[in-house]
């Protein structure tokens, strides 16, 4: 079998220094066959990188810390000059990219300097934006070919098959098209045990995406995934329309063995010398058997102990016997989706149908047994009065989390609310700002931008008034 050399665009700009899960995973997954891959990361190259945790401190719900100072003076380069020189120096077979709706303009912009300078270097792309808007993204000209879900599998048979045009055509997983625009639509393989999901592979990445801000400090963090699939209904995500096209295949919400799991994090940790890790599954405790929880928790209470984050829903969180094994654990945040205070944009609008007597008791728990939750909010939702965010401003009150986050609603493609906002004349398509901390895209008459900006600095400016934090990992 012939090696072949696959270029990954990692085209991230101010979102937040991190190592993608899919882009460790897929790297890892094509070097164990064999082939070659070399990382193009725009992270570094421009002037100035404003993460996420640097715009909620500059919003004022989280503290700041030092870690522009550990990032380092930036010297912006050309990217297009860099990507170029990369290209003539590795000679690619395939560029691929894993896309997601914040990077797509800046992914356009490269992927279409690539078509000018090498028309016949064929692009990939795989990830939530394909997998949910296939028809958006393989109507792109710079892209040749998609893979829809998991790409552990598709991105292997497309090497090995690589050069039998008739053949990388059927690939499960995948749509091509033609030089004529013709597209081949094939359907979709079996969902992957999360065993058999090798361990990520993080050597081609810029160290300083580990760096990990928390509560005024920074630590050396790494991403990890335990478990996939969701089963809520929300409507501004895309996991009801990815369990729709998924949902036949298999089984759908699956989970890696407690052990394989704490032996990955434990390789991690000796190599990186990791001092926190996050866990990168969309709802970490749900639908996962209270019994494999149990295994795992106590696994990592004996082994492991780091610090970790993770993000679930508020019904999970009212078992004491998991909270007090996640304290042990030195589960140090917990982000939850409370989302709005107001039971009819909850029930009628986002499709967020756990009760708020859970959502109160949640975090009534969580405060019992030390674990600091974090609220997390939405504001400018589709048809959201300024009485529905009052409401939530008075809901936090009563929560009085530790923490909060308050973003503005971005409508993703795909979505239920995505749909509504472009119908309803809210929202132009990919209008979609740097940081969803920063700028909201939707310009509603009931409720213009202005406004929206005015209420969210009242509400962080209120929960400043009664603001009770805590760091458990000095506890």
């Amino acid at each position: 079998m012939t090696n072949r050399r696959v270029l990954f665009l990692y085209p991230n700009i101010n979102t937040e220094l991190r190592i993608p899960l899919a882009i460790s995973i897929l790297i890892s997954v094509i070097r164990k066959a064999g082939h070659e891959v070399k990382l193009f990361d725009t992270t570094f190259m421009i002037e100035k990188f404003q993460t996420d945790d640097e715009a909620m401190a500059e919003m004022g719900t989280h503290q700041a810390t030092h870690l522009a100072d550990l990032v380092g003076e930036l010297k912006p380069l050309d990217i297009k000059t860099e990507l170029t020189k990369t290209i003539a120096d590795f000679r690619p077979d395939l560029v691929a990219v894993s896309l997601l709706e914040r990077n797509f303009p800046t992914a356009k912009n490269i992927c279409s300097v690539i078509k000018t300078w090498f028309p016949d270097l064929p692009i990939l792309v795989g990830g939530i934006m394909p997998t949910i808007a296939p028809e958006v993204v393989l109507n792109e000209k710079w892209v040749d070919m998609i893979v829809l879900g998991e790409g552990e599998g598709a991105m292997i048979d497309i090497l090995q098959n690589w050069g039998a045009v008739h053949a990388v055509a059927k690939i499960l997983n995948t749509w091509t098209k033609d030089g004529e625009g013709k597209i081949s639509r094939n359907p979709l393989r079996p969902l992957i045990t999360m065993d058999d999901v090798p361990d990520q592979d993080w050597s081609d990445f810029d160290r300083r995406h580990l760096l990990k801000p928390f509560m005024g400090s920074v630590y050396i963090g790494g991403p990890f995934e335990f478990s996939r699939g969701c089963y809520k209904e929300c409507t501004f995500c895309v996991a009801p329309q990815l369990r729709g096209i998924q949902k036949e295949l298999g089984r759908y919400h699956r989970t890696k063995s407690p052990r394989k799991m704490i032996q990955e994090i434990e390789n991690k940790i000796k190599e990186f010398d990791l001092t926190m890790l996050s866990f990168g599954d969309t709802d970490f405790l749900s639908s996962v058997p209270k019994s494999v929880m149990k295994e795992f928790l106590t696994l990592y209470i004996e082994k492991v102990r780091v610090p970790f984050t993770i993000q679930t829903g508020a019904e999970t969180l009212v078992n004491e016997e998991i909270l007090s094994l996640l304290r042990q654990a030195r589960c140090c945040a917990i982000s939850v989706g409370v989302e709005s205070g107001s039971e009819r944009i909850r029930k009628n609008v986002i499709k967020k149908y756990v009760s708020m007597k859970v959502v109160r008791e949640a975090f009534e728990l969580c405060r019992k047994h030390g674990l600091r939750i974090t609220a997390n909010y939405m504001v400018g939702v589709p048809h959201e009065t300024e009485e529905d965010v009052m409401d939530t401003i008075r809901l936090n009150r009563e929560l009085n989390p530790p923490s909060i986050a308050v973003t503005f609603f971005t409508p993703f493609v795909g979505t239920d609310l995505y749909d509504v906002s472009v119908r309803d004349g809210f929202y132009k398509p990919f209008n979609i700002g740097s940081n969803n901390y920063v700028t909201t895209p939707l310009d509603m008459p009931n409720l213009p931008p202005a406004r929206i900006y005015e209420l969210v600095d009242m509400f962080v400016n209120d929960f400043k008034k009664y603001q009770s934090d805590f760091n458990p990992i000095s506890q």
